[in-house]
């Protein structure tokens, strides 16, 4: 199932990240595709927010791999994970981080620059958001379940 929605600005960004962990199933994998600057980032820093996570949530993009605990919220989320796979040069790098073994756990896990994991994700939870920019800033968002 797809929906469509238009953010204008990223003071929209909570209320998205909220509908999102609504529906969220246990363990899915978030897949953020869209233009370098359309706000992936800013949308997983919103989601850390209503989950309470103390840590400043700020791009992979070196570490690759960010993990956030959180504190008691309604959704019962106590962990969260923050990939961006835009450095990843092909599969066996997936494989050498050890990126599957998120797979296994209950916690969401969120992936910027996604493709490589493609061909691992057949039979799991995914979630795909799809970012495109507008003019006047606006962003359209595609989510599909």
């Amino acid at each position: 199932m797809a929906e469509h929605k238009t953010l204008f600005g990223e003071d929209a960004l909570p209320a998205i990240a909220a509908d999102l962990l609504d529906r969220l199933p246990s363990g899915a994998i978030v897949l953020l595709r869209g233009p370098m600057g359309a706000g992936k980032t800013s949308f997983v820093r919103a989601v850390a927010g209503l989950l309470g996570c103390s840590e400043e949530v700020g791009s992979p993009s070196f570490s690759i791999i960010n993990e956030y605990r959180c504190p008691a919220n309604r959704w019962g989320i106590r962990r969260m994970v923050h990939m961006d796979l835009y450095r990843v040069r092909d599969l066996s790098e997936v494989l050498d981080l050890g990126i599957p073994e998120y797979f296994e756990g209950d916690a969401p896990l969120f992936v910027e620059w996604p493709d490589l994991l493609e061909p691992l994700l057949t039979g799991l939870s995914v979630v795909r958001i799809d970012w495109e920019v507008l003019e006047n800033q606006q962003r359209k968002l595609t989510l599909t379940f």
